[in-house]
């Protein structure tokens, strides 16, 4: 399997520590699974590489290419607007990330799965370009892309519309998990895969020159050594430590870190009167910290956030036991008495209460080891490997061929119909909803076997359960007047028991094993009630997807009519339509099993117009902007259309080659009262007049031919 990861989160040789716990998760994945692993990790663009730029000329200074052991890395450069351009880096982001991933592909690495790590702006960009690239994506929750980004507005609708798009979503901490299904994201995408800690590195050693190099005038036969890591920024509560040695006897605090908040550090250490008893170590290499871990009699981190701290297991997995704020992940890390104590607030009074009482308690050095052993890679990484691998087995056809008919054929129009209950479509359950009268569309039924025109009724449940719907459908297909399809909607489908919100009424976001089940109930009724073990498919509300297809071709469905070309609905969490061709495809999986879909006759019109506008390949966020803006959706339907609006559509995709022409409408469009297209019965009127005077403008001024399901499967798929 190859992995693509996706992250401004990773060391490069002129910031060795950045983002290392990035790397020390591949490194496991890699060890632990053999996975082929490439990364893409950008940092910002900036002309000067000199070390007064700070973080920025360490950015300029790092390579475009290298590789860090044994794993190829790029660091292009994208554009960053420091302070002000936070939602700008999420577009620009972008626009690195798919740039030089179509480079990997076009040279030949071809990627299963994209792994992005950081909500934002990395989690976001990566979503969007693996839509693009058709791809897969797992994105990781880390911390305070969880705990500070949601503050800002903006960020939160994209981050949380980034957990219901990802294909999956990683959170290292439950508390992470907790709090971005607090602010939306959908729980049932969301797994916990906690960080590890490499025992082959961070281990117990003999450093008993480490306290003399930190302090060689400090008695050290009579002080015991804290250790507090971490950069030096306000969240991780260097100034809460340092006000809490006043509190500690007999202690001496080394600092390791480096950052913005040094010499205030100092400061607070001079007015507080411990400034003999404090050392500011600065930045350390990662691969020597184990020297003054296991020289440290305790190790305090009083951050403020934190989602899985890793410094703690590092400094456990030396023998030395830790005091942590009862912060996010850090509840979760220590959570025995081997592993150190955790003050009761962030205040500087308790963290030193917790010290002392840890410094009087010490648990025995193995015994924090053990604790540690217990949280190595292994684990994680099979998790990992677990979630990627399901990944690449259900999402990714082997191959997707047009079905195309010759360039001299006559268009084709086959009619069909979202046969549903009727319900409000501000809620999802499986209780609110009723059968509109099966006389309700008597008047289109008759109109179509006038024409000579045979439609495709898709079903849902409560349809084919229904006592006045069930034969009448049925007794449409045994004069040969109409086929049955299906119509999925998750929330009335058996099993039930489960809430739906918007997230969960796309049946792709259903987890995959109570899709499955819903989908074999759905064609044993199916079948059952009309003698014959379905054909084709319609997702309710357009919801489908590569998994979708599979589990449609693994239980013998092999037509779908879903996609719902120029329509996305990725703001609620369903599919991104917006640049899906009306082409159809015969999609082919691993297994050899396949389904021809065929998306609806829809793209998008200039607004006020009927200009009809086709998206490009390209996809900047600038110009998805723009277009989608200056553009609206425009079906092949009786709802909310004219006859000019269809005649416009038609005339535009047989330009563009197209042949078959799919027309869809709701049935419920046809009760009085049971649509928003149905206001009254003139309005009902309204729309049937118009399907008949489309039908007379394709047969008769068009010079089209109407086709059933039958004849559409033979016409695509003997001409493949």
């Amino acid at each position: 399997m190859k992995i693509l990861t996706l992250t401004t989160l990773y060391p490069n040789a002129a910031a060795p520590d950045h983002g290392v716990f990035v790397e020390n998760r591949l490194m496991a994945l890699k060890k632990f699974s053999g996975v082929d692993i490439r990364v893409i990790a950008p940092v910002p663009w900036f002309p000067f590489t000199s070390p007064i730029f700070k973080s920025y000329g360490r950015a300029a200074a790092a390579p475009h290419f290298e590789t860090r052991r044994g794993i190829d890395v790029l660091h292009p450069r994208f554009m960053v607007a420091p302070k002000i351009g936070m939602t700008l880096s999420a577009h620009t982001l972008e626009a690195c990330f798919f740039k030089h991933a179509r480079r990997l592909i076009d040279s030949g690495w071809d990627f299963d799965v994209i792994d992005a790590h950081y909500l934002y702006p990395d989690g976001v960009a990566a979503v969007r370009v693996a839509q693009r690239l058709g791809k897969p994506v797992v994105v990781t929750a880390r911390g305070s892309d969880v705990s500070q980004l949601p503050d800002f507005q903006r960020q939160r609708a994209m981050i949380v519309n980034a957990t219901k798009n990802a294909d999956g979503v990683i959170a290292v901490a439950n508390a992470l998990k907790e709090a971005l299904v607090k602010i939306g994201a959908p729980d049932c995408n969301i797994e916990v895969v906690r960080n590890g800690v490499d025992t082959d590195i961070f281990k117990p050693t003999e450093q008993n020159d480490i306290k003399a190099s930190i302090s060689p005038k400090t008695n050290w036969s009579k002080t015991r050594l804290i250790l507090s890591v971490g950069s030096l920024i306000d969240r991780k509560g260097h100034d809460r430590t340092i006000s809490a040695l006043t509190h500690i006897p007999n202690a001496h605090l080394a600092i390791i870190g480096d950052g913005p908040r040094k010499e205030a550090l100092k400061k607070l250490a001079h007015d507080t009167g411990v400034a003999d008893r404090i050392d500011v170590l600065g930045q350390i290499p990662h691969t020597e910290l184990p020297k003054y871990y296991s020289a440290a009699d305790i190790c305090i981190l009083a951050s403020s956030r934190e989602g899985w701290p890793n410094v703690l297991l590092e400094a456990m997995a030396c023998g030395t036991p830790v005091v942590a704020t009862p912060i996010w992940g850090s509840r979760e890390v220590v959570s025995s008495q081997a592993a150190g104590r955790l003050s009761t607030d962030q205040s500087p009074e308790e963290i030193a209460a917790a010290a002392n009482d840890l410094l009087l308690n010490t648990p025995k050095r193995h015994e924090t080891v053990a604790f540690a052993e217990r949280h190595s890679w292994r684990a994680p990484a099979e998790d990992l490997t677990a979630i990627f691998n399901r990944l690449k087995k259900n999402t990714r056809p082997k191959s997707r061929r047009p079905l195309t008919l010759p360039p001299e054929s006559k268009p084709k129009l086959l009619m069909t119909v979202d046969t549903e209950e009727a319900f409000d479509w501000s809620e999802f359950n499986s209780t609110g909803h009723y059968g509109t009268p099966v006389q309700s569309i008597d008047t289109f039924q008759s109109l179509c076997e006038r024409a000579g025109l045979k439609p495709l009724y898709f079903a849902s449940y409560p349809i084919i359960t229904d006592a006045e719907w069930r034969p009448f459908l049925r007794s449409l297909k045994d004069k040969d007047a109409a086929d049955i399809g299906l119509h999925f909607h998750s929330w009335v489908t058996p099993p039930l028991g489960e809430s739906y919100s918007p997230y969960t009424s796309f049946q792709t976001n259903l987890p995959p094993a109570t899709h499955r089940e819903k989908l074999s109930t759905l064609i044993e009724e199916c079948t059952a009630a009309f003698g014959a073990h379905p054909k084709a498919h319609r997702a309710g509300r357009y919801g489908v997807s590569n998994a979708v297809l599979r589990d449609l071709a693994e239980q013998n469905i092999r037509l779908d009519f879903s996609p719902a070309p120029g329509l996305d609905q990725s703001h609620e969490g369903g599919p991104d339509f917006l640049y899906t061709d009306t082409a159809p495809l015969n999609v082919t999986f691993a297994t050899g099993q396949n389904v021809a879909v065929f998306p609806l006759t829809s793209s998008r019109a200039l607004r006020g117009t009927r200009i009809i506008r086709h998206a490009g390949n390209e996809r900047a966020y600038w110009r998805r902007a723009l277009w989608s803006k200056m553009t609206a959706p425009i079906r092949l339907t009786c709802e909310g259309a004219t006859l000019a609006d269809l005649k416009a559509l038609t005339q535009a995709e047989w330009k563009r080659g197209r042949r078959i022409f799919i027309f869809s409408f709701h049935s419920t469009s046809l009760a009085v009262g049971a649509s928003p297209y149905a206001p009254d019965a003139t309005a009902v009127s309204r729309m049937i007049a118009l399907i008949d005077a489309y039908l007379d403008f394709f047969q008769n001024e068009f010079g089209g031919d109407f086709v059933d399901l039958g004849a559409l499967e033979r016409l695509t798929l003997g001409h493949s």
